[in-house]
């Protein structure tokens, strides 16, 4: 069992390397790891998902073919916007989703440990 555990370790570690090398190669994977919440992981998987840049004019196309965008129930000139579709690729909004938690995230402890600096020095928070 210890030697079957080892050896997943391994190939997993080999994938690693191998996503992170195609990820150096592709200019669409280095743009998207520039983003907060996205790393070489969901950047390599969204660049492979929509290889060509140019079928977007602009984020908001990008969002709608990357199912983020909420449903709209608009009628009478009123917009009305819902919640999040449930089309596409589970798989990247779920990345997307925990990327965008983790940010949220650590930007909220940055925030306490700012506020909690703030108190007199007697005070233990």
């Amino acid at each position: 069992m210890a030697q079957h555990l080892e050896g997943s370790d391994l190939s997993l570690e080999t994938m690693e390397e191998e996503i992170a090398k195609a990820h150096r190669q592709n200019p669409t994977s280095r743009l998207l790891d520039e983003i907060p919440g996205i790393g070489t992981l969901i950047a390599s998987v969204t660049a492979a998902a929509f290889p060509i840049r140019a079928w977007f004019k602009s984020g908001r196309d990008f969002c709608g073919m990357a199912w983020s965008e909420p449903r709209q129930n608009s009628s009478g000139g009123k917009e009305k916007l819902g919640a999040i579709t449930k089309q596409g690729n589970r798989y990247i909004r779920k990345m997307l989703v925990t990327g965008a938690t983790s940010c949220c995230v650590s930007q909220a402890s940055a925030r306490g440990s700012r506020r909690l600096d703030q108190h007199a020095p007697g005070q233990k928070a």
